[in-house]
């Protein structure tokens, strides 16, 4: 079925074989992504393994990502990482259970994988509030690539998301974020005894300055920003 949504022509693929036509077949006809106004944004240009035109820039992401941040070896190295969160979530059950509070599991296993990804992302030298501020720009910046841009499907009516305030919040939320992720690369020192417990800022900033990987610093940041959004 072709739908037609303002000015963009949507595709749905509802038959496992015209699925296996788009993603086998013809995959690299379909194999770029749409990368919305907010999304390009957020993701510091849409540089990354998810929003990258085909070609041999995300070839060399997508093998990073694979063989370096999502590697077998890679997640058994955090698996300190997951023991210790679970073992705070267990604790914090227990003495609720003692005291007959109610406990809310959708909240808790929420914050549970958030704080195990941020952790394995960024590492353990933050406090809790530096943690919560990133969570808070995390959620901020994900609502907004949801949001509907005018310039998305009608340019001619893109000055509608001025009016809308959408632009004001695009920028305002892109520009804590870049700080922040800015603030980390600046201050990031890479430890070679802790070789075996590097986390993906570790990783990224290691191959950036020693591999042929044309990995900039926006590229790292919409990497992260994948992984966390």
């Amino acid at each position: 079925m072709l739908l037609n949504l303002g000015e963009k022509r949507i595709l749905v693929v509802s038959s496992a074989e015209m699925a296996t036509q788009i993603v086998k077949t013809h995959d690299l006809t379909f194999a770029d992504r749409l990368c919305t106004k907010a999304a390009k944004i957020m993701f510091f240009g849409g540089n990354n393994i998810a929003l990258a035109p085909y070609g041999e820039q995300w070839r060399q992401l997508r093998k990073f990502c694979v063989l370096e941040l999502l590697s077998t070896k890679r997640v058994q190295s955090f698996k300190y990482v997951r023991e210790e969160e679970i073992y705070k979530v267990v604790e914090k059950i227990a003495y609720s259970s003692r005291k007959g509070e109610m406990i809310n599991l959708s909240e808790t296993s929420f914050t549970l994988s958030n704080s195990i990804i941020v952790r394995c992302s960024l590492g353990d030298n933050f406090n809790k509030d530096y943690i919560e501020r990133f969570l808070k720009l995390i959620t901020k910046a994900t609502a907004l690539i949801e949001s509907f841009s005018f310039g998305d499907f009608i340019p001619w009516l893109i000055w509608m998301d001025t009016v809308t305030g959408l632009n004001r919040q695009l920028t305002k939320t892109s520009q804590e974020l870049d700080t922040f992720f800015n603030q980390i690369i600046d201050d990031h020192h890479l430890d070679d005894d802790k070789e075996d417990k590097r986390n993906f800022i570790d990783l990224l900033v290691l191959h950036a300055e020693h591999d042929n990987l044309s990995l900039t610093r926006d590229a790292m940041k919409g990497i992260i920003m994948i992984l966390n959004a």
